[in-house]
């Protein structure tokens, strides 16, 4: 069973803007040392401490549960898939898959998680509910695109938006620059698609970047983005039976982004620095703007986390302010996405390291993994899970 607790995270939340039918601009400062009430104008929330070191967060919204991917360095249950219950805090298994399990996403239809295995260059296919290895397939990146740059690994994978036996993998080489120099291929039941897009340097002197990838509103196209040059590149690929046709390029569209998300509400791309794009364009269409702090780029000093919530209205960024800097304190800040206005701010410390993920869950609740590294040297993180009506944009009276 996982550890939690309640532990002393101080929580601040400030309402930014108002919000219909509610007054209000009073702060309110969360209990320490019981962990976790916050109220203000805009709501109260809870977060729970998992103390669970995950490199990454699944939620399964058919069985209500969210899925870790537990690091090698874990005090326990190294390299295994931990089930945690969010709405109590508490875990009911854990699966040993493989060295260094990472990534995860979540099929269609909740029928199977993709686990990429870093050490191995391979990824597992668990079956659910059955929690059980189904399939597991190494990368073919090297084989299809005739290139060796040594063992790579799933730098981001993405479940198909319709078919659950469909996921595409963009591969990444630990000791080649840029890193996303493996390209992308689509694999069904762990057999890839014969159509691949090469990436990065391994393509030449002048090859694309992909280091972040997801599925449009169907199964017949994709978009992926790079994040780690200074061409910033936004991508759209069409998608077929035998892999991918065409590639278009827009340039200078996602500069320095971590990672990219499509809200099936909006239709639109959003990336962790702010910007939000219009697929079928390639163009910027706004930019997440707090007017007391400036950008959400210059605001936060560290390369944000976000997630949009299209049926909310809200989109969710998790970063470190200046005022932040050198501390252990972490500010989650939530916009109107119509708007792209802040609406509410809680700000959460003595947070280890610092946020690798952020997800949505269940109704109310947000979730997001840390990582960092210990006085003595040693890698350590935890699982913070919040809740409330912070997270709908709700206000207390």
């Amino acid at each position: 069973m996982t550890k939690w607790f309640w532990t002393s995270v101080l929580i601040l939340m400030l309402a930014t803007a108002g919000l219909a039918g509610c007054g209000g601009n009073s702060n309110g400062v969360g209990g320490t040392g019981s962990g976790g009430t916050g109220s203000g104008g805009s709501g109260q929330a809870t977060v729970k401490v998992i103390d669970v070191f995950a490199n990454d967060l699944a939620w399964d919204d058919s069985r209500q549960q969210i899925y870790l991917s537990v690091s090698s360095f874990a005090k326990s249950n190294a390299n295994s898939i931990e089930i945690l219950n969010p709405a109590t805090g508490s875990s009911s298994e854990a699966l040993v898959v493989g060295s260094y399990p990472d990534l995860l996403s979540i099929s269609a239809n909740d029928q199977f998680l993709y686990v990429g295995l870093d050490d191995a260059s391979e990824v597992v296919q668990l079956s659910l509910p059955a929690f059980k290895i189904a399939n597991t397939f190494a990368l073919a990146n090297d084989q299809l695109l005739g290139v060796s740059a040594g063992p790579g690994f799933a730098l981001d994978i993405q479940a198909a938006r319709d078919s659950d036996g469909t996921v595409a993998i963009d591969t990444g080489y630990p000791d080649t620059l840029p890193t996303a120099s493996g390209g992308v291929v689509i694999y069904d039941n762990g057999v890839a698609r014969p159509s691949a897009l090469c990436g990065g340097s391994v393509c030449g002197p002048y090859g694309n970047v992909f280091d972040s990838i997801l599925w449009g509103p169907d199964d017949t196209v994709m978009y992926t983005a790079d994040g780690e040059t200074d061409s910033w590149d936004f991508f759209s690929v069409p998608v077929d039976s035998q892999g991918f046709g065409a590639l278009t390029d827009y340039f200078g569209v996602t500069p320095w982004s971590r990672r990219i998300h499509y809200d099936t509400v909006t239709n639109y791309i959003y990336d962790d620095n702010g910007e939000v794009i219009n697929p079928s364009t390639g163009s910027v269409v706004a930019t997440f703007n707090d007017p007391t702090a400036g950008s959400i780029v210059s605001s936060f000093i560290t390369t944000s986390r976000m997630i949009p919530d299209g049926t909310l209205g809200l989109a969710y960024f998790i970063g470190q302010t200046k005022e932040q800097s050198n501390t252990a304190s972490y500010t989650v800040e939530t916009f109107d996405i119509n708007l792209f206005t802040p609406v509410s701010t809680l700000i959460i410390s003595n947070v280890i390291g610092r946020p690798t993920r952020l997800i949505r869950w269940g109704t109310n609740g947000l979730a997001f993994a840390s990582s960092g590294v210990n006085p003595d040297g040693s890698s350590d993180g935890q699982v913070y899970v919040i809740e409330g009506p912070f997270v709908t944009g709700s206000k207390s009276h």
